[in-house]
C-alpha cells in the first residue's frame, strides 16, 4: 500500500506533490454519485463546489489520477458534447470547460487557475442581433504534458501540441505547435522549449 501511495503521489508528478486523504477520496466518490454521464478513472479527486451542467447526451470522461480542483465548471450542451480528460491531469480552481462538440485534454497536462476552454462562440455579423447569430462550434485538442497558465482562454478549433506552454492571460485563437511557449493576445510563439 505504501508503494502504491508513493507511485501515485510522488514519482510521476513531482511538481505538484499532493497527498489526498481517504476522506477526500470518499467525498470525491459521493460528489460523482448518480452522475451516469460521467465516466471516472481510478483515484480521481473532485474538489468542492464543482458544477456539472450536462445535457442528456453529454459525456465526460475523467482519466486515472486526475484532479478537478474547487469551483470548476463543466458546461456540456447540445448538439454533441464530449469532454475527455486524460490520466494525471489537473484542472485548477475556477476553470470553465464549455463544450458543444469535443474537447480532449491529454495525459499529464496542467490547467491553471481561471482558464476558459470553450469549443463554441457566436458568429457575430454586422446588422445581426447577437441572439439571432449562429454558433461557431469546432473541437479542441490539447496534447500531452501541456501547461496552460492562469486565466488563459482557448478558443474553438484550436489544437495544442504536446509539451507546449501557454503563458498567463493568453488568448489562443490558432493552433500551437508542439514544444513551444506561446503568449499574448492573440497568442503567438515566443520560443521553442529546449
Amino acid at each position: 500500500m505504501l508503494k502504491e501511495h508513493v507511485n501515485y503521489h510522488h514519482l510521476p508528478d513531482k511538481a505538484s506533490r499532493r497527498t489526498y486523504s481517504f476522506r477526500q477520496k470518499l467525498l470525491s466518490f459521493f460528489r460523482l454519485l448518480g452522475k451516469s454521464q460521467i465516466e471516472k478513472g481510478k483515484n480521481v479527486i473532485i474538489g468542492r463546489n464543482i458544477r456539472f451542467f450536462l445535457t442528456d447526451n453529454a459525456k465526460l470522461v475523467l482519466g486515472d489520477n486526475s484532479i478537478i480542483d474547487d469551483s470548476v465548471r463543466f458546461i456540456l450542451t447540445k448538439p454533441n458534447p464530449k469532454v475527455v480528460i486524460g490520466n494525471q491531469v489537473a484542472l485548477s480552481y475556477g476553470c470553465v470547460i464549455a463544450a458543444k462538440s469535443t474537447i480532449t485534454i491529454g495525459d499529464y497536462s496542467r490547467i491553471g487557475v481561471g482558464v476558459i476552454i470553450r469549443d463554441n462562440t457566436h458568429d457575430y455579423k454586422k446588422g445581426t442581433l447577437l441572439l439571432q447569430s449562429d454558433a461557431i462550434i469546432k473541437p479542441i485538442s490539447i496534447g500531452k504534458n501541456v501547461w496552460i497558465c492562469d486565466r488563459a482562454v482557448i478558443f474553438p478549433g484550436v489544437s495544442i501540441g504536446d509539451n507546449a506552454v501557454i503563458a498567463v492571460n493568453s488568448i489562443v485563437t490558432k493552433d500551437v505547435p508542439a514544444g513551444t511557449l506561446v503568449g499574448g493576445q492573440p497568442a503567438r510563439v515566443i520560443k521553442e522549449i529546449t
